[in-house]
């Protein structure tokens, strides 16, 4: 997978879910050779930051 299939994937489970999902959220996405998918939905409170662009999650957070 490329980034844009993995942006793509975790998109069509946001539109599919977004009656039920948290204002706001992260979506793990997981692949292999053989299998992609969601692995986890967490609300933002619950998010594991690792590496992430801090800075760009806080203004896009601000967008909302």
């Amino acid at each position: 997978l490329n980034n844009q299939e993995v942006v793509s994937l975790a998109e069509n489970f946001v539109k599919e879910n977004k009656e039920i999902l948290p204002q706001s959220f992260v979506v793990d996405v997981g692949f292999d050779d053989n299998h992609k998918g969601i692995i986890e939905v967490n609300g933002i409170n619950n998010a594991g930051f690792y590496e992430i662009d801090k800075s760009k999650l806080i203004a896009d957070l601000l967008k909302t």
